[in-house]
């Protein structure tokens, strides 16, 4: 036991001030360019909208989307209602944005899990044992999610055609053909050219990069003597596990999935769970540090403005 709290205060202890300081750096940029996503999609429909209006709805849905279980659904509600009040859309108009800003990314993750899964097995024989039956029922039900998604956005009324196979009353089919119907006209509004998602899935492959680069730079911090792509497989599949709708912001089964990963690879538990702890801080908990301390000057200034004003 001893010995065990010795190791896990040598791994705290090996991960210097600057270390942390260039992880804290780099989840900033990764804000920033996640902002940049947004702003992209959505200048097309709103011309005159300035980067630090989608910042602020992108912060204070950041904020909600960390108290709220994974795939951030209380966040993107939170933005969807921000960007309705805000920059005066209509609800659909919001729900497209969001609708395809989480597209591309959850399409470039997919891409990018398929790769470590083929590298896993055809690659490094070493590292099958990753691959276990829960990562693959995931990942299952993540390209199904994907399809059905892709679906609605490209062809929405051959979509259409397949859901009214489905034995729903009257009603109900002409409540999803009008729902249909309005989700088509504003991704037309939106009107994405291929210049455009060519730029969106760059910039979702550098924030998912960043992910595992920011795992890298911890591991190398903690001497793990890992390369880069075993660190950055064990990030992204641990980031799949805890996409799982199960606690607010994967909480719990991130962690867990880390360091039974780490083990795998010869990391001991007590650095396992020091790098997990670590690394949750800079992509979380920093995360949501800072998020708060943003809609709280915002809110302390709004309040302070009105106040002047009257």
């Amino acid at each position: 036991m001893t010995s065990e709290i010795n190791e896990t205060l040598e791994a705290v202890g090996s991960v210097n001030t600057i270390a942390l300081l260039v992880l804290c750096i780099l989840q900033i940029i990764t804000l920033l360019l996640i902002t940049s996503q947004w702003k992209l999609i959505s200048k097309k429909l709103i011309r005159d909208l300035t980067f630090l209006s989608v910042l602020d709805v992108n912060m204070k849905g950041t904020l909600v989307e960390t108290l709220t279980p994974a795939l951030k659904t209380g966040g993107e509600v939170t933005k969807y209602y921000l960007m309705k009040s805000k920059w005066n859309i209509s609800s659909f108009d919001s729900v497209t944005i969001i609708y395809i800003q989480k597209l591309i990314s959850i399409f470039t993750f997919t891409g990018i899990t398929l790769l470590i899964f083929l590298w896993m097995i055809f690659g490094d024989l070493r590292y099958y044992e990753l691959v276990s039956s829960s990562f693959e029922l995931t990942m299952f039900v993540l390209l199904a999610l994907l399809l059905i998604f892709s679906s609605i956005l490209l062809y929405p009324k051959k979509t259409f055609e397949i859901v009214r196979k489905i034995p729903l009353e009257m009603r109900g089919k002409q409540k999803l053909n009008s729902t249909i119907k309005e989700f088509n006209a504003s991704v037309k509004k939106i009107n994405l050219n291929s210049s455009d998602y060519i730029k969106l899935f760059i910039l979702a492959t550098i924030i998912w990069t960043l992910f595992g680069i920011k795992g890298y730079l911890l591991a190398e911090s903690m001497n793990m003597g890992l390369g880069f792509a075993i660190v950055f497989a064990i990030t992204i599949l641990s980031y799949l596990v805890g996409m799982l709708p199960i606690t607010p912001g994967g909480l719990g089964t991130f962690e867990a999935t880390m360091v039974l990963l780490l083990g795998t690879v010869g990391i001991s538990v007590s650095t396992g769970i020091v790098f997990a702890i670590i690394f949750r801080f800079v992509t979380y908990w920093f995360v949501f540090i800072i998020s708060l301390i943003y809609v709280s000057i915002s809110k302390i200034s709004s309040q302070l403005s009105m106040l002047l004003n009257h």
